[in-house]
Parts: C-alpha cells; structure tokens; sequence
C-alpha cells in the first residue's frame, strides 16, 4: 500500500494527474478488498485531486466530500488537512472560489493546530491562489505567496516552491509588472524545468471567481 502510495504522490506532484488516477484507483481497490479502512479516505482525498487536476471536476468533488465526511468521524483526524485542502481546490477549479476559501481556512486551522507544517504549506500556497483568483487584493495575495515560499524553502519543498514563485510572476503580469522588474515567473518555471515536472492546474475557468475578502489567517 505505502509503495503505490508514494508512488502515486511523486506522479502528481510531478503535474501527472492523469496516470496518477490509475495509480490512486488501484490502491482505492487494493485497500477495500484488504480491508485497510484507516487509509481509505487518504486514498480518496488524493484521487479527487487528481481527478479534479485531471478536469474530471464533479468526480472529484464527490470523492472530495466523502473523503472529508470519513475524516470527520475518525477520532485522529491524521489527513482532514489534506482532504480539505484538495478539497478547496476542486471547489477552486469549480469556479466556486466561496467555497474553495472556506475548506482552505478550515485546513488551515487544522494544520496549524496539529502542527502539519507541510500541509500548512500547501494550503498557505492554495489560499494565496485563491485569493489571487479574486483579483480583489493582489498585495494580501502577495504577501501569503511569500508566506508560504518561505515555508516551503524551509521545509525543503521545492515543487511547492516552483508553485509560489509562479504564483507572485501572474500578480505581476496581472498587475502588468515590467519583465525587467520581476523574474519570479522564469524562476517559477526554471525550478519546475530542474525538477522535470509540469505546473499542477490550470486556472483559466476560475478567472471569473467571486471577488473574496482574505480570512486573516
């Protein structure tokens, strides 16, 4: 199980959401017939992310779902961060940025209070791309992409690095930075070039997200 697993999250870090679904199903199928409940629902958040990196939107909001409700009944909670931030970014590429800013600031908090700082990452990232979404406030969007660049330096995370560097180079070219100013998206680009892997959703559908007020977090 833990080999397909890791297996499986090495594809879709890589932007390969399409082979890591046939990864994730298996293992979904591997786990119930061996009847590995504590892990199912971890199998479940990281096939709806791929499935909703994929397009595969509605499949992966009803894995998503489920995939949260299991967590919420399990004493230790050990991956309601991560369900509810993937979650939020199916909500996201929904076009429902409402509801993707809320799984966000509730994964947060559970991150936080569990001290997940590699979860709080990924979802200090997804919150700035939520936010930058909006358009409402690129300098609140800035400073929570730097935010979580840091974390992710820190952490040694450096595909998630990549993420936040291209995420401040699209503040810029919406807030039409000269190229001369701001290199962040070459970096953002160079750094997933190096580690040979593609960017992980396309945001183009979600442009037109409702305008959203940042939580504070």
């Amino acid at each position: 199980m833990w080999a397909h697993w890791g297996n499986g999250m090495v594809t879709l870090l890589r932007g390969n959401a399409r082979q890591a679904i046939g990864i994730f199903d298996h293992l979904l199928r591997l786990c119930k017939a061996h009847d590995l409940d504590a892990d199912i629902s971890r199998i479940m958040a990281a096939l709806g992310c791929a499935k909703a990196r994929s397009g595969q939107i509605q499949d992966a909001l009803q894995l998503l779902r489920e995939a949260v409700a299991m967590d919420r009944s399990d004493e230790a909670r050990t991956t309601h961060a991560f369900a509810l931030t993937a979650l939020a970014e199916a909500s996201l590429l929904a076009g429902d940025a409402e509801q993707a800013l809320s799984h966000v600031t509730a994964s947060l908090r559970q991150a936080v209070k569990y001290r997940e700082r590699g979860e709080e990452a990924y979802a200090r990232w997804l919150h700035a791309t939520i936010v930058s979404v909006s358009g409402d406030n690129s300098g609140a969007a800035s400073r929570m992409f730097m935010d979580a660049a840091e974390l992710a330096a820190e952490l040694g995370m450096k595909p998630l690095l990549a993420h936040c560097h291209l995420g401040l180079g699209d503040l810029d070219v919406s807030r039409a930075v000269p190229p001369a100013r701001s290199a962040r998206r070459e970096r953002g680009l160079r750094l997933l070039e190096t580690l040979g892997m593609r960017r992980w959703i396309d945001l183009s559908r979600s442009r037109t997200a409702t305008a959203l007020v940042p939580s504070g977090i």
